[in-house]
């Protein structure tokens, strides 16, 4: 009901998101009707056109009175609808990528004739190893134009980058005996000193201790701070 009210007011930026909206949430081909006026009043004919297609087919489907009609006014406009052909060449890599206004045109599409809006189009055609074409063409009211797809000259092969250099060891002889190998045998021999003097203190502080109580020779006091060591330990 609002898209019916801005279309009534020609308020047709309003109106035309309204139809297209409703029509999302709820198909029915008087809102394509609708639709398809609102798109034919701001100069848009190809979508005017998609939208007249749109109602016929389900107007078919519904067995609704108005296809008819919506058949009649495709055929007014799809007469002022300018087409656009992209010839392609036989020759044409697989990987080549045509676009129209920035949206891809399927390999499908190339060589048949495409029904755009009245205005400026760029087409654009890429393909790797090649430089990119752009092309632009400007159409009017029912006419046709075609753009032959072409692609730029070929691009210089990218040098491969030279092998990074051989790294090279040379070995170091080692001349006589290695100066840490002494240090190495004197900390061990005081390693294993320190073992032997902690035994020896350990057994002398069992022995001690296994003594019965008021009994002291000359090595007692000797044996009780072995003991003693050897608790603190």
């Amino acid at each position: 009901h609002q898209g019916r009210a801005a279309l009534e007011e020609k308020n047709y930026e309003v109106a035309c998101p309204k139809f297209a909206e409703s029509q999302r949430l709820d198909p029915h081909v008087g809102t394509l009707v609708s639709l398809a006026q609102c798109e034919e009043a701001v100069g848009r004919l190809a979508r005017a056109r998609g939208y007249w297609q749109q109602a016929i087919d389900l107007a078919r489907t519904l067995v609704d009175s108005r296809q008819s009609v919506a058949q009649e006014r495709f055929d007014q406009i799809d007469r002022r609808v300018p087409r656009l052909i992209l010839r392609s060449a036989p020759s044409a890599p697989a990987e080549m990528v045509v676009r129209k206004d920035d949206v891809e045109v399927g390999r499908m599409n190339l060589d048949a004739p495409l029904p755009v809006e009245v205005g400026k189009h760029t087409v654009s055609v890429s393909s790797p190893g090649f430089e990119a074409t752009t092309t632009v063409v400007v159409l009017g009211e029912g006419e046709t134009k075609e753009v032959p797809i072409a692609l730029g000259p070929a691009l210089p092969a990218t040098p491969l980058p030279p092998p990074p250099p051989e790294m090279t060891v040379t070995p170091v002889a080692l001349h006589g005996k290695s100066p840490l190998r002494p240090v190495a045998i004197v900390a061990g021999g005081v390693g294993v000193i320190g073992i032997g003097i902690g035994s020896v203190l350990g057994l002398e502080a069992i022995a001690a201790k296994g003594q019965p109580a008021g009994v002291c020779d000359p090595t007692c006091n000797v044996q009780a701070n072995a003991r003693n060591g050897a608790l603190r330990e």
